[in-house]
């Protein structure tokens, strides 16, 4: 599930000779201090995010008031990895150290796991973009029957470049342990094999190697090279992730991006019968 992860750091640093963003970072670590008016040697205090201002928050009680945060949130905010709240941070902590997953096995999990999944937390994507000016929305992971499709949208230049991000491939229990983490962890394990972009819109196309006219038909000059560069950059090491929690009925999964200690939040917010893979 980490395309967005891939993805992004790929555009982030190829737009880091950009232009400067609009608006301040949030990252704690990130953020420095707005310059301060002539004539004055005070400067603001940096701007505090969501995530370093979680450490202040306590930790919900229950695991059903945890989840009742995130659900609460994604019904009014929607699954906006950049509306996210020190409330929601703390609920999905108490999600991660319940380690409850329907007492599924990592098999089980997939199987109940067909649908459209959309991110609602992501803190080292929010730290890494914001204060490039890039965002990331929605970030959408679509499973079915043991494949993967992920739907990336993001937003550069002050909207200047726009468009999807989009890579599709197989998703299985992993029988790898990352580094760090104790092989009762379960995981599950991507193989992304093909990748391709879109223009901006309301929805992304789909992969120019399912919809061609004829299967023989060479692709587009353009959609070969995005597809080889793809697979290319496809890292298998960061390509397992650990389930911490997963709630079939309400629908919420919570996973790590082992790389950065991570833990990315989602929530299934429709089905996948008409999506193409």
């Amino acid at each position: 599930m980490a395309l967005a992860s891939m993805h992004s750091a790929r555009l982030v640093s190829a737009l880091g000779a950009g232009p400067a963003p609009r608006r301040p970072p949030l990252g704690a670590s990130l953020a420095g201090a707005r310059p301060a008016r002539v004539g004055s040697s005070r400067r603001a205090p940096p701007r505090a995010s969501p995530i370093a201002a979680a450490s202040q928050q306590p930790l919900p009680e229950t695991i059903a008031e945890a989840l009742e945060t995130c659900e609460a949130h994604v019904a009014t905010a929607g699954a906006d990895l950049y509306a996210v709240t020190p409330a929601v941070v703390a609920a999905v902590k108490t999600m991660v150290a319940s380690k409850r997953v329907d007492g599924m096995s990592v098999g089980e999990i997939l199987d109940a796991s067909d649908g459209v999944w959309e991110v609602f937390s992501m803190p080292h994507m929010l730290d890494i973009s914001r204060p490039l000016g890039v965002s990331f929305k929605p970030v959408r992971y679509v499973l079915k029957g043991g494949k993967i499709r992920s739907d990336v949208r993001f937003d550069a230049f002050d909207g200047r470049l726009k468009g999807w991000l989009d890579a599709a491939g197989t998703v299985k229990k992993s029988a790898k342990t990352p580094r760090g983490l104790l092989p009762s962890d379960a995981a599950v394990e991507l193989a992304f094999d093909d990748f391709w972009v879109g223009a901006d819109g309301s929805s992304p196309r789909d992969s120019p190697t399912r919809t061609k006219r004829d299967p023989t038909d060479d692709l587009a000059p353009a959609d070969a090279f995005v597809r080889a560069a793809g697979r290319a950059g496809f890292v298998d090491a960061f390509a397992v992730f650990p389930v911490h929690f997963f709630d079939e009925r309400r629908g919420l999964c919570v996973f790590e991006f082992p790389p950065l200690n991570s833990f990315v939040a989602c929530a299934r917010v429709g089905s996948a019968d008409d999506v193409v893979f």
